[in-house]
């Protein structure tokens, strides 16, 4: 278990590439990366009722089949338990032995997912928290599904809000088209003010790490989102939230720039030269 980096930037917590950057976190040149995608938060998860037959591979297009569907969600609710079961032993296990605090697990990737995961199985629908994470940052190329699972409960879930995320960026796999340029077109088309999460790998050491965004991506809107913005760090447990009271989280600048935070993480012109697999 990792601990958690308490270094501070202006806007966010910085330090989120400490074995890519010497800059306290500003990543004002980064590597080159893979960005497998923007996923837009906007819509709720349907209720079991309402399923879409496309969540989950079925004989027929036309009618559900309740049986699979009962065994495919109780598979992932038991799977994610026993996941979550081996971050709590080893989360309590490192307190006891000394070398990470129970808060500083509390406040990583894993420790917010324990505690979210627990908040919302009390008061949400099983079938309802099951489908949620049957689809959670479904395709990517970046994050394994479990991966995805343990992300998407960092989110800012509540018993109403239970997204299912969209994946809008890369459209295709051209080269030529991943820029930040063709990711803001994206976003400005689907003309939709939504949160959404942006995953990004780096080529050279497997970081696989992202940020989250209370608001849509614009040039016509420069400076925006909210305190419930936050950086993270798969592979090493980090999660850095907002220093509040800045004001604004989210930076567009320019067509071919967007930031978390004035320089804690800066995306620029070019974001890949191919998708990244995993």
């Amino acid at each position: 278990m990792r601990a958690i980096r308490e270094e501070r930037s202006t806007d966010l917590r910085a330090n989120l590439f400490s074995k890519l950057s010497s800059n306290k976190g500003n990543l004002r040149k980064p590597p080159k990366i893979f960005m497998d995608s923007s996923y837009n938060l906007g819509g709720n998860i349907p209720t079991a009722s309402g399923l879409g037959i496309d969540d989950f591979p079925s004989h027929s297009k036309n009618r559900l089949n309740d049986s699979f569907v009962n065994r495919a969600m109780t598979k992932i609710t038991s799977d994610v338990e026993k996941i979550l079961a081996f971050i709590d032993e080893k989360a309590y296990d490192a307190a006891f032995k000394g070398s990470i605090s129970l808060e500083s697990f509390k406040r990583s990737v894993h420790g917010r997912f324990s505690d979210t995961y627990k908040q919302l199985k009390a008061i949400v629908d099983p079938d309802q928290l099951s489908l949620a994470m049957s689809t959670a940052f479904k395709g990517s190329n970046i994050v394994n599904h479990y991966e995805g699972v343990v992300l998407y409960f960092n989110l800012p879930l509540t018993a109403t809000w239970l997204p299912k995320p969209k994946k809008i960026f890369p459209v295709d796999e051209k080269p030529e088209r991943f820029t930040i340029k063709e990711l803001l077109f994206e976003f400005e088309r689907s003309n939709n003010n939504t949160p959404n999460i942006i995953l990004v790998q780096d080529e050279g050491q497997d970081e696989r790490f992202g940020g989250y965004a209370s608001e849509s991506w614009s040039t016509n809107k420069p400076k925006c989102g909210s305190s419930e913005c936050f950086l993270f760090n798969l592979k090493k447990n980090i999660r850095f939230d907002t220093v509040k009271g800045k004001g604004f989280y989210q930076f567009c600048p320019s067509p071919s720039c967007i930031k978390f935070g004035e320089t804690d993480l800066v995306l620029n012109v070019l974001v890949a030269a191919t998708l990244g697999r995993l």
